[in-house]
C-alpha cells in the first residue's frame, strides 16, 4: 500500500512537473513572440526617426541655402524661399536686402509667422550701381513679431 501512495504521489508530482515544464515554455514562447514584435516595433521607430531626421536636414540646408547664398534673382535665393519656413528659431540673418524690390515682395517672407524667432539681422548693400531699393518699404514687409530680443 505504501508502494501505491508513494507511486501515486510521484504521478502527481510528476503530472504538476509536466504542467509546470509547459507553462514554463509556454512563458518563453510568449516572451519570444512579444520580443519579435517589440524589435519590430523598435524598427518602425528608428525608420521614423532617421525619416524624420533626414527631413529635418532637408529644410535646414533649403534655409542654408537661402541664407548663405542670400538673397538673390536664382529660384531657391529669393526672399520668397523663408515664406514657408514657420519654423525658424533663435538668430536669423539676411543679406542682399537690397535686391528685393517692394514691400509686397518682402512680406512674403512671413517672418512674422515665426515666433521662436529671437534676433534677426538685415543688410544691405549700399550704393550698388543699377540698383535702387524702397528701403524703408522693405523693412515694413519683413516686420516680424514684436517679441525679438
Amino acid at each position: 500500500m505504501e508502494e501505491a501512495a508513494a507511486a501515486a504521489i510521484l504521478q502527481v508530482l510528476l503530472q504538476n512537473l509536466i504542467e509546470y515544464s509547459r507553462d514554463q515554455v509556454s512563458l518563453v514562447r510568449g516572451f519570444s513572440n512579444k520580443a519579435e514584435e517589440l524589435i519590430e516595433n523598435l524598427d518602425m521607430i528608428q525608420k521614423f526617426l532617421r525619416d524624420g531626421f533626414h527631413l529635418r536636414e532637408d529644410v535646414l540646408k533649403k534655409l542654408e541655402d537661402v541664407l548663405k547664398n542670400r538673397v538673390g534673382d536664382k529660384n531657391g535665393y529669393k526672399i520668397e524661399g523663408l515664406g514657408s519656413l514657420n519654423c525658424l528659431k533663435g538668430e536669423l540673418r539676411i543679406d542682399n536686402l537690397e535686391r528685393v524690390r517692394n514691400k509686397e515682395e518682402a512680406e512674403i517672407a512671413n517672418l512674422s509667422n515665426n515666433p521662436n524667432l529671437l534676433k534677426l539681422n538685415l543688410g544691405w548693400m549700399i550704393g550698388r550701381e543699377g540698383e535702387t531699393t524702397n528701403y524703408e518699404n522693405v523693412l515694413e514687409g519683413l516686420l516680424p513679431h514684436s517679441r525679438l530680443e
